[in-house]
């Protein structure tokens, strides 16, 4: 989604021509639809320049390759993907660790999560676990997925 209605709010070259009110009331019209989302990814705009000297990341089969192995992982773990995860089966099937339960206890306290944004942390630190290969959920887990939700 774009940062404002013209699009260029934070743009490092370019300027916004968007008042702070125009931002306010469409970031007030967006909010409702950013719910629903599990992960908020920020991708700032790219120099053309930098590009062509970036280092080759993974590619996108091995990356394709990962992601199948973690949702077999689940299904065999649950019957399910973990998107599809109840409450009932996500606390039957989110084994966190201490610092992990620790770090959501105190997320949830410092930072007043609803009941179903916690759970859309948990499904998210699972599925970082599971792309891990690890069984339980730790406080790494759970710090990165709380870094997707945030906003």
């Amino acid at each position: 989604m774009n940062p404002c209605p013209c699009g260029m709010l934070g743009h490092p070259r370019l300027r916004c021509r968007c008042s702070p009110a125009d931002v306010e009331r469409y970031r007030a019209r967006i909010s409702t639809v950013l719910a629903i989302f599990d992960m908020h990814v920020d991708v700032p705009a790219v120099d053309l320049a930098a590009m062509g000297n970036a280092l080759p990341g993974e590619s996108s089969s091995a990356i394709g390759h990962r992601v199948a192995l973690a949702r077999h992982r689940q299904v065999l773990r649950q019957g399910c993907i973990n998107s599809h995860l109840t409450t009932e089966q996500l606390c039957e099937h989110v084994a966190l660790t201490a610092d992990g339960a620790e770090l959501l206890e105190s997320a949830v306290e410092r930072l007043g999560l609803t009941a179903r944004v916690t759970t859309q942390v948990m499904k998210v630190a699972r599925t970082i676990a599971d792309l891990a290969e690890q069984d339980a959920v730790a406080a790494d887990h759970i710090a990165t997925a709380l870094q997707l939700r945030a906003r």
